[in-house]
This record gives structure tokens, sequence and C-alpha cells, in this order.
């Protein structure tokens, strides 16, 4: 709808001055003629205070009515809010609901979560098998947390015939993408000849990789498993090793806080221009 292009436009500043007010205008015109993406939009603008004043009841209001409209981001979102107890309460059979009626349009972050409710048995038994086939369809589609989790099932030969060497093919795919615990696991994988012949030189760069990337990981690196890698190479390769890193990290830049505030909006909204195994 061009309302919510135009809102788009405003909030991101493409082609035109940033203007929240003015987003959250061409969002609310195009929420009231019930158009899915927009109202999800508008809920994560009342939730950030964005364009509006913050109000959290206001943000469910209209992320429900997305939700109930089928829009896949809005149902994940909302089944993430129940199972975090965030603005509603805390029920996760409500969570897992909507959470599968947004995997079962293939939208890759709800079989992603789909597959941590089925592996940790939030909602219902442990079932690994299930959580190995919801990471695969997430993880084949492309998205780099699925790719890890799927790898850490293979690793454990959880709910799937253990097998290192896929393990660690999966958290290669992950760690390319970026991704901090897929960056991690390879680092580890590397450094103990788990399912790939032992490379301390590329458990080095992924080490680093994995710190630039440590913010949005559950469970960073020890320190000690860095300084005991760092032991292993003679200096000089540690510093042609880590300037090779350092290239790496530049071409896959974090996004600055107003962008991903921009990029978390696009995902919800659809209208876009982490754990380390023992």
């Amino acid at each position: 709808m061009a309302q919510a292009e135009i809102a788009y436009r405003y909030l991101s500043g493409t082609g035109v001055t940033v203007d929240e007010r003015q987003a959250f205008h061409w969002f609310q015109r195009a929420a009231a003629e019930e158009y899915a993406p927009a109202q999800a939009a508008l809920a994560y603008l009342f939730l950030n205070g964005r364009g509006a004043q913050r109000d959290e009841q206001e943000a469910l209001r209209w992320l429900s009515r997305a939700a109930q409209h089928g829009f896949a981001p809005a149902q994940a979102d909302l089944g993430f809010w129940y199972a975090r107890g965030f603005v509603v309460q805390r029920d996760s059979k409500e969570a897992l609901r909507w959470i599968r009626r947004a995997a079962e349009q293939d939208f890759s972050p709800a079989e992603f979560l789909l597959g941590t409710m089925y592996e940790t048995g939030f909602a219902s038994s442990r079932d690994p098998v299930e959580a190995g086939r919801w990471y695969r369809k997430a993880a084949e589609a492309g998205y780099a947390a699925a790719q890890t989790n799927l790898g850490i099932l293979y690793e454990r030969g959880d709910g799937v015939s253990k097998d290192l060497a896929e393990a660690a093919r999966w958290y290669k795919r992950a760690a390319e993408q970026g991704d901090g615990s897929g960056c991690a696991n390879l680092a580890r994988i590397y450094a103990n000849g788990v399912g790939v012949k032992t490379d301390y030189e590329s458990a080095y760069f992924w080490t680093i990789a994995a710190q630039y990337r440590e913010s949005a990981m559950a469970d960073p690196l020890p320190q000690s498993f860095v300084q005991g890698l760092s032991q292993r190479i003679p200096e000089s390769e540690r510093a042609r090793v880590a300037a090779e890193a350092q290239d790496w990290i530049r071409a896959h830049p974090l996004p600055a806080p107003e962008q991903r505030f921009v990029n978390a909006l696009a995902a919800v909204s659809g209208l876009s221009a982490g754990r380390v195994a023992p």
C-alpha cells in the first residue's frame, strides 16, 4: 500500500528527511484501512514511543489486529510477547499457538522460535526431533540462528543422528553470515578438531569475529579459551590472521543504533525497501 511505503520512507529517510511524526501519520492511515503490515509497524512505533507517545496497550491492540489478519511477522511477535510475558500475561500455550501459525506460513524467524520451544520443552514436553525439523526449515532458508542451533543438535546427536561434519557445515554457514554464536562454535570446533581438521589459525580468525558479535550472544567464548588459543599461534601469524579478521569485520558491520530500529521495524512490518554448545 502506497501510504505505508510513504511512512517507511519518512522513517528511514529514503528520499526524504526523516520525520517520525509523518511516518506515524501515514502508517496510521494505512492501518485504519486494515493493512496488516502497517498495523504491525504502528504497534512498533507505539511500543517505542516513536512519532507518538509510548503506549504499550495501543501497541498490543495493533499487533493483535495484524496477527488476526494472518500477518506472519505480527503473529510471531505476538507469540514472543506471550512467551516472555511482555505487555500480556505470560501464556505458553498462546505463545505456541501464534508462533506455530507464523511458522506454518514459512516465516523463518517463527520456524526458529518454534524449534527452540520444542528443544527446550517450553510449551509442551521436550521434542528434539520436532526441534530439528523446524530448525532445518529455517536453516535451509538461510536463517543464521537456526543454522547454529541445528549444528548444535548434530554435534550432540540430539534429535538427529550425531554427525560432527554436518555440525561443522551448519556452524560455518551461520558464521559466514555474521552470526555471533555460529562464529564462536566454528572457532571452538577448529580449535578442538571437532568435525574438521584442527586449525588454530581458523579458530583464531573466528574467535575475533565472535568477539565482535559478542553483545548479541547468550554465551560468549570464555577468556581462557581466547588466551589459550593465541598462545598456540606464532606472533607473526597472529598479526596476519587478526588483520584478515578485521577485514572480515569491516565487510560485516553492525548497524548503527538508529538503523537497528529501522531494521527491526522493517522486519516486523515487512516493509523494508544465540548460544555456544558446551
